[in-house]
């Protein structure tokens, strides 16, 4: 009797819409790195770009609007970093959460790597809560105390790495893209000097005049590029600064948590 009530409840099951599960669309893996840590497995949660593809210039594709309509929540970096931003904040307006608004002074699309800082994670990762207690009013204090766990290891986290870079404090960082800016800021208070200020525009032959005066005048010992990323132009200031080109990975393909993405990036520039 038991084995007959069980297989037509298993059918009900499989043939239940999406739509009523709940679930959040994010666009990166270190959105999801950051949210997994409020929701844990309240949630279910997926990641919309691979680690393994240019988030910058990653294409909808029509399973991706199809997710987005089934969503309970879809939360973006913003204008600047997600090409297709305005379409799907236009289309999707309700549900959309842009954790990049507001939280800087200057403009987010010169700099969106703005998961590398986590004081501007712990603000990010707030508005997550805040919004999510709003969706999912049972669960807003499990959220809350989420939260609030995750803030205290971001600000003992961020002591600790301070720590950890104090002898490389101060000293300038040359790379292809202004990927690692927010970290830089953060860590070492040194200045970012970049080839490229956008993916796939190449870099004028007066800017790599510039980064070559750069490089001999500061003593810059490595450059720094990001995984998945070519940059022929990178490649041709390291030929001709005989400097080794060293590979971040801010997507943190392979990260088990959103603190491993910074402990990497650390590693490198210390190596």
């Amino acid at each position: 009797m038991m084995k007959m009530v069980k297989k037509p409840l298993m059918i009900f099951l499989i043939l239940l819409p999406l739509s009523m599960f709940s679930f959040i669309v994010v666009s990166i893996n270190p959105i999801y790195l950051i949210v997994k840590e409020i929701v844990q497995n309240e949630v279910e949660l997926e990641v919309l770009i691979p680690s393994n593809v240019n988030p910058h210039l990653y294409q909808l594709k029509i399973s991706d609007m199809t997710k987005f309509e089934k969503a309970d929540l879809i939360i973006l970096l913003g204008k600047g970093f997600e090409e297709w931003f305005d379409k799907v904040s236009s289309a999707f307006r309700d549900k959309v959460l842009v954790l990049s608004q507001g939280i800087l002074e200057e403009s987010f699309s010169e700099n969106p790597h703005i998961w590398l800082d986590p004081v501007l994670v712990s603000i990010m990762s707030y508005r997550v809560y805040e919004k999510l207690a709003k969706i999912f009013p049972k669960k807003s204090e499990v959220f809350r105390n989420n939260f609030w766990k995750f803030y205290e290891k971001l600000m003992n986290f961020s002591d600790n790495l301070y720590e950890m870079l104090e002898s490389i404090r101060g000293k300038p960082v040359v790379e292809s893209h202004p990927a690692l800016y927010h970290f830089v800021k953060r860590f070492l208070g040194s200045d970012v000097f970049f080839l490229e200020t956008g993916h796939g525009e190449g870099a004028s032959l007066k800017k790599v005049r510039e980064a070559i005066r750069f490089c001999r005048k500061n003593g810059i010992k490595y450059l720094i590029k990001e995984k998945n990323i070519p940059s022929k132009i990178l490649t041709v200031l390291s030929k001709e600064t005989k400097l080794e080109i060293r590979e971040v990975d801010v997507l943190g393909t392979n990260a088990k948590n959103y603190f491993e993405i910074l402990e990497n990036i650390a590693e490198v520039l210390l190596r």
